[in-house]
């Protein structure tokens, strides 16, 4: 079985990444990231600081081949690198071969701004996709009784919309404090434990408002 470096993942931990934003209009970008599962498995790579495809298989409770195919795309479209050990010699070699590590090029999953009605599309697909992804994780916390905010349609006035940014924020900031410890755990693929999603948007025209679903 192929072991993991440790020196190597120290190695990437202090480069800067090469790509600053993910940028929709690239297609063999968008290929991947259209898939929610790549997009998650790539901040995966990304918060762990380095990782190889079993830690990522154990992590997940899925067999190392059912990835490599979701791993190359990623590598295909320079969001992701590879660190590839050479043949340890001696003793060492005697321990069977060390495995590879994949590293994310990107310091932050963060899209560039869109330049055409093409590229907005595409980013308001791979939000959509998102969303479907997670409604049945809604659905189970709905079905358990677990504390959620609902889908609602309202009619807001400005100060109403203030305080639910405000709000927003609040929660940004607790999710920001959970993403920097994760991503302090280099060389540790760390799981989400919890689902958290909210918007606030502008509907255009005025539309029916939705009711309260307990």
């Amino acid at each position: 079985m192929a072991r993991s470096s440790p020196t190597l993942r120290g190695i990437k931990a202090g480069r800067s990444s090469s790509q600053k934003a993910i940028d929709l209009s690239v297609n063999s970008v968008w290929h991947c990231v259209r898939s929610p599962f790549r997009l998650r498995l790539l901040e995966t790579i990304r918060g762990s600081g380095g990782c190889t495809v079993l830690e990522i298989a154990r992590a997940l409770e899925v067999s190392p081949p059912s990835l490599y195919y979701h791993i190359g795309l990623l590598l295909k479209s320079g969001l992701i690198g590879q660190l590839t050990p050479k043949p340890a010699t001696g003793r060492a070699g005697r321990l069977g071969p060390v495995a590879a590590i994949f590293f994310a090029n990107v310091d932050a999953i963060k899209f560039a701004r869109p330049k055409s009605v093409r590229e907005q599309q595409r980013k308001a697909k791979l939000v959509a996709g998102l969303i479907t992804e997670h409604a049945a994780d809604l659905a189970m916390a709905a079905r358990i009784n677990l504390p959620a905010i609902g889908n609602a349609w309202e009619s807001l006035d400005a100060n109403e919309v203030k305080a639910i940014r405000q709000a927003f924020a609040t929660v940004d900031g607790v999710l920001s404090k959970a993403r920097a410890r994760r991503t302090k755990a280099h060389g540790k693929v760390v799981l989400a434990t919890h689902h958290v999603s909210f918007s606030v948007a502008a509907t255009a025209p005025a539309t029916l408002p939705a009711p309260k679903l307990d």
